[in-house]
């Protein structure tokens, strides 16, 4: 619940904007804000692993596990296939798709023993594949309890405000909950109002702070 103040200041979205208006917060808390030349992979890489959907990181993953063994299938045979003792005879695409489950075999350091590596060359290629194997896991295992222990809250806002008489002045009413199992402590919140004027041709954002009947709660069980 909340009146309107004066005085406004920038939060540290931006009181200048060009083109049409759109939400600076989306609904899911995300900010709509494009930042461009500062995304690094490379750099950024686990935080970005950790965030992004389970779609994708599930795709990614798999697509990773299938591209390796695709590349050392091949691999095995430039080398010639004939170095696995225990290969079927084979040709062309038979033999390919049998040397990549033996690679599969190698990355997965299951190693059924049907099929192993002879010859210097072959033998260097397979410790090579194993060890990539081993750090691909290890590091799949780290993502995957990442993503599983990132807190992460979720909070759910009513769709609609309301502004109605609240004891001696008109307040802007609104609701919010945890939609998680877990309790919330020390829960404190900010209200910021934003409306947008035109100055000399542009748009410029000005952002309003609400005063709260109750700004902060111990704990946050319910609505």
């Amino acid at each position: 619940m909340a009146k309107r103040r004066n005085e406004y200041s920038d939060p540290g979205l931006g009181e200048k904007y060009l083109g049409k208006s759109k939400r600076v917060i989306n609904r899911d808390g995300t900010f709509n804000v494009k930042r461009e030349h500062t995304r690094d992979f490379f750099r950024d890489s686990f935080k970005i692993l950790i965030e992004m959907s389970w779609t994708r990181f599930l795709l990614l993953i798999f697509g990773l596990y299938v591209l390796v063994n695709a590349f050392f299938a091949l691999i095995y045979v430039l080398v010639g296939v004939e170095h696995l003792v225990g290969m079927p005879e084979s040709s062309g695409f038979d033999s390919y798709i049998r040397a990549f489950y033996f690679s599969v075999q190698t990355f997965t350091t299951v190693g059924y023993g049907a099929i192993s590596p002879m010859g210097k060359l072959t033998g260097l290629v397979s410790s090579i594949e194993a060890l990539i194997g081993l750090m691909g896991f290890a590091l799949a295992t780290g993502l995957l309890y990442g993503r599983f222990s990132h807190a992460q809250a979720k909070l759910s806002f009513s769709k609609t405000a309301v502004i109605a008489p609240y004891k001696d002045h008109t307040a802007l009413m609104f609701r919010t909950v945890n939609q998680r199992h877990n309790i919330l402590m020390e829960m404190e919140a900010t209200v910021i109002y934003k409306e947008e004027i035109v100055l000399n041709g542009n748009i410029e954002r000005r952002y309003h702070s609400l005063p709260l009947t109750l700004n902060r709660v111990t704990f946050f069980p319910m609505n």
